[in-house]
């Protein structure tokens, strides 16, 4: 008797996974190497990949040329299934013709809005440890003010210096200037009586003192009429 059994074949379910191809970064320190892969777009797949087909050397060395070697079939076959690239992936293969380039950087003449930037609570952490000082922001804005008033004061030393070899008036705008450093240029540093080049040493130290009251200690270097005051004082000591 001849038995004849039937074997019935169990069609392979094929199920409905998102596929996306992307690149892994599988180099070491000063020898990049990214894979392109294509992955399931799950979590927890703990490095599992479906297919590497392709692999990026950025980097030229010794051994190895900066190059990209790709398999385009296996890419074209991914893409026609219905596998997503990432962005990095996609201009990889916008490379080879295989997807249409990324569209321009969000600008004047682009149609779509620009998204919404999303703060996370881990950007604010920093600052509740910055402390603000009133006395480091108040010296930079003199710092700063300092510095035009030095502009200014410059400009105006030059412009008398100018009039006085022409032997024209001073303008409206220049004689309204502080003529503090003007005071200081009549007194002659060379004269002969000690009792009179000390009284002309107290008016200079007068002004001197009462323009350090005025400016801060730290902007020494940067402060013409202090460096004039003192250039005056040392010349009548």
């Amino acid at each position: 008797k001849t038995f004849v059994f039937k074997v019935e074949k169990k069609e392979k379910r094929v199920s409905n996974m998102r596929v996306k191809i992307k690149l892994r970064d599988m180099g070491v320190k000063r020898q990049p190497k990214v894979w392109l892969i294509v992955q399931p777009s799950k979590s927890n797949l703990k490095g599992k990949y479906i297919e590497r087909i392709g692999v990026w050397h950025p980097m030229e060395r010794k051994t190895v040329k900066r190059h990209i070697a790709m398999n385009t079939h296996r890419a074209n076959y991914w893409l026609s299934v219905g596998a997503i690239p990432t962005k990095g992936a996609h201009r990889v293969l916008s490379r080879y013709g295989l997807v249409p380039e990324l569209p321009a950087a969000y600008g004047s003449a682009q149609l779509y809005d620009r998204p919404e930037h999303v703060y996370k609570e881990t950007h604010y952490r920093g600052f509740q440890n910055v402390k603000f000082s009133a006395n480091k922001v108040a010296m930079h804005y003199k710092q700063k003010l300092q510095e035009e008033m030095n502009l200014i004061e410059r400009k105006r030393r030059l412009a008398r210096e100018a009039v006085e070899s022409a032997g024209g008036p001073l303008s409206r705008a220049e004689s309204a200037i502080d003529t503090d450093a003007e005071d200081t240029e009549d007194i002659d540093s060379d004269e002969a009586d000690i009792f009179e080049r000390t009284k002309k040493f107290e008016r200079v130290l007068k002004k001197f003192n009462k323009h350090r009251d005025e400016s801060l200690v730290s902007l020494r270097g940067n402060d013409l009429r202090y460096n004039v005051y003192l250039k005056k004082l040392e010349k009548l000591s």
